[in-house]
Protein backbone atom coordinates (compact mmCIF):
# COMPACT_ATOMS: atom_id res chain seq x y z
CA UNK A 1 0.00 0.00 0.00
CA UNK A 2 1.33 3.20 -1.05
CA UNK A 3 1.96 6.13 1.55
CA UNK A 4 -1.01 8.58 0.19
CA UNK A 5 -3.24 5.19 0.21
CA UNK A 6 -2.25 4.93 3.81
CA UNK A 7 -2.61 8.36 4.53
CA UNK A 8 -5.71 8.59 2.80
CA UNK A 9 -7.30 5.66 4.89
CA UNK A 10 -6.77 7.02 7.83
CA UNK A 11 -8.25 10.20 6.75
CA UNK A 12 -5.13 12.51 6.07
CA UNK A 13 -4.66 13.32 9.54
CA UNK A 14 -1.30 15.67 8.54
CA UNK A 15 -3.10 17.60 6.50
CA UNK A 16 -6.69 17.97 7.91
CA UNK A 17 -7.81 21.04 7.10
CA UNK A 18 -6.30 21.95 4.27
CA UNK A 19 -8.17 23.33 1.34
CA UNK A 20 -7.22 22.56 -2.81
CA UNK A 21 -8.19 23.56 -5.88
CA UNK A 22 -6.89 21.73 -9.01
CA UNK A 23 -8.05 20.70 -12.16
CA UNK A 24 -7.96 17.26 -13.93
CA UNK A 25 -8.82 16.41 -17.34
CA UNK A 26 -9.79 12.60 -17.40
CA UNK A 27 -9.27 11.17 -21.47
CA UNK A 28 -12.02 9.56 -22.50
CA UNK A 29 -10.10 5.99 -22.77
CA UNK A 30 -9.82 6.44 -18.59
CA UNK A 31 -13.94 7.35 -18.46
CA UNK A 32 -14.52 4.38 -20.43
CA UNK A 33 -12.54 2.24 -18.53
CA UNK A 34 -14.04 3.28 -15.35
CA UNK A 35 -17.63 2.52 -17.28
CA UNK A 36 -16.92 -0.91 -18.77
CA UNK A 37 -17.72 -2.89 -15.67
CA UNK A 38 -21.62 -1.42 -16.55
CA UNK A 39 -21.31 -1.73 -20.34
CA UNK A 40 -21.59 1.79 -21.09
CA UNK A 41 -19.32 3.61 -23.39
CA UNK A 42 -18.89 7.66 -23.29
CA UNK A 43 -17.75 10.05 -26.13
CA UNK A 44 -16.75 12.80 -25.65
CA UNK A 45 -17.38 15.92 -27.80
CA UNK A 46 -16.81 20.11 -27.25
CA UNK A 47 -19.43 22.13 -25.52
CA UNK A 48 -20.25 19.81 -22.30
CA UNK A 49 -21.41 17.63 -24.93
CA UNK A 50 -21.39 13.67 -24.33
CA UNK A 51 -22.43 10.46 -26.67
CA UNK A 52 -24.04 7.74 -24.35
CA UNK A 53 -23.89 4.26 -25.49
CA UNK A 54 -25.29 0.92 -24.31
CA UNK A 55 -24.98 -1.94 -27.14
CA UNK A 56 -27.41 -0.22 -29.74
CA UNK A 57 -28.42 2.48 -28.03
CA UNK A 58 -26.78 6.52 -28.64
CA UNK A 59 -28.06 9.10 -26.93
CA UNK A 60 -26.30 12.64 -27.31
CA UNK A 61 -26.63 14.71 -23.78
CA UNK A 62 -25.13 17.67 -22.35
CA UNK A 63 -23.29 17.93 -18.64
CA UNK A 64 -25.08 20.32 -16.97
CA UNK A 65 -23.42 19.47 -13.57
CA UNK A 66 -21.35 17.46 -11.23
CA UNK A 67 -22.02 17.30 -7.76
CA UNK A 68 -19.22 16.16 -4.80
CA UNK A 69 -20.69 12.96 -4.62
CA UNK A 70 -19.78 12.56 -8.15
CA UNK A 71 -23.23 12.72 -9.79
CA UNK A 72 -23.33 13.95 -13.30
CA UNK A 73 -26.49 15.86 -14.51
CA UNK A 74 -27.21 15.45 -18.00
CA UNK A 75 -29.88 17.35 -20.33
CA UNK A 76 -31.16 15.26 -22.74
CA UNK A 77 -34.45 14.96 -25.01
CA UNK A 78 -37.71 13.44 -24.31
CA UNK A 79 -37.53 10.80 -26.36
CA UNK A 80 -33.99 9.70 -25.57
CA UNK A 81 -35.20 10.28 -21.61
CA UNK A 82 -38.24 7.70 -22.97
CA UNK A 83 -35.63 5.33 -24.13
CA UNK A 84 -33.66 5.49 -21.22
CA UNK A 85 -36.09 4.47 -19.22
CA UNK A 86 -37.55 1.72 -21.40
CA UNK A 87 -33.39 0.30 -21.16
CA UNK A 88 -33.18 0.41 -17.42
CA UNK A 89 -36.47 -1.63 -17.46
CA UNK A 90 -35.00 -3.69 -19.55
CA UNK A 91 -31.82 -3.86 -17.56
CA UNK A 92 -32.68 -3.19 -14.09
CA UNK A 93 -28.84 -4.10 -13.20
CA UNK A 94 -28.23 -0.23 -14.61
CA UNK A 95 -31.05 1.34 -12.21
CA UNK A 96 -27.71 1.21 -9.65
CA UNK A 97 -26.00 3.91 -11.56
CA UNK A 98 -28.66 5.73 -13.61
CA UNK A 99 -31.95 7.25 -13.67
CA UNK A 100 -34.18 9.80 -15.39
CA UNK A 101 -35.93 12.00 -13.16
CA UNK A 102 -37.80 16.02 -13.79
CA UNK A 103 -36.17 15.70 -17.02
CA UNK A 104 -32.83 15.03 -16.49
CA UNK A 105 -30.67 12.24 -16.40
CA UNK A 106 -28.45 11.09 -13.60
CA UNK A 107 -25.55 8.91 -13.78
CA UNK A 108 -24.02 7.98 -10.13
CA UNK A 109 -20.60 7.52 -10.94
CA UNK A 110 -19.37 7.74 -7.38
CA UNK A 111 -21.58 4.01 -7.05
CA UNK A 112 -19.48 2.85 -9.92
CA UNK A 113 -17.00 0.10 -8.66
CA UNK A 114 -14.30 0.85 -10.45
CA UNK A 115 -14.47 4.69 -9.20
CA UNK A 116 -16.07 3.64 -5.70
CA UNK A 117 -12.65 1.98 -5.10
CA UNK A 118 -11.20 5.87 -4.72
CA UNK A 119 -14.13 6.91 -2.57
CA UNK A 120 -11.31 7.49 0.10
CA UNK A 121 -10.19 10.51 -1.78
CA UNK A 122 -13.27 12.00 -3.61
CA UNK A 123 -15.19 11.98 -0.08
CA UNK A 124 -13.47 15.34 0.39
CA UNK A 125 -14.94 16.83 -2.54
CA UNK A 126 -17.04 19.71 -1.65
CA UNK A 127 -17.56 21.81 -5.49
CA UNK A 128 -16.71 19.90 -8.70
CA UNK A 129 -17.17 21.65 -12.32
CA UNK A 130 -17.19 20.34 -15.40
CA UNK A 131 -16.39 21.20 -19.15
CA UNK A 132 -15.19 19.05 -21.62
CA UNK A 133 -12.86 19.42 -24.66
CA UNK A 134 -13.27 16.52 -27.21
CA UNK A 135 -12.10 13.21 -26.04
CA UNK A 136 -11.71 15.04 -22.57
CA UNK A 137 -13.75 15.49 -19.10
CA UNK A 138 -12.15 18.56 -17.17
CA UNK A 139 -13.45 18.11 -13.60
CA UNK A 140 -12.69 21.35 -11.61
CA UNK A 141 -12.39 20.37 -7.81
CA UNK A 142 -12.34 21.81 -5.05
CA UNK A 143 -11.00 20.29 -2.19
CA UNK A 144 -11.36 20.59 1.70
CA UNK A 145 -9.67 17.53 3.51
CA UNK A 146 -11.87 17.52 7.15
Amino acid sequence: MSVIEKEALAGFPRIRGARVHATVPISQEILNYLLSNIQIGVEIEEHNRVLISFRMFRAAAEIVGVTPDLVVVLSTSWVLRMTLRAVLAWKPSLQAYMAEKDGFVYVFCGLIPAVRRYEYLWQHLTEVRARTQAGRLILDLDIHVR
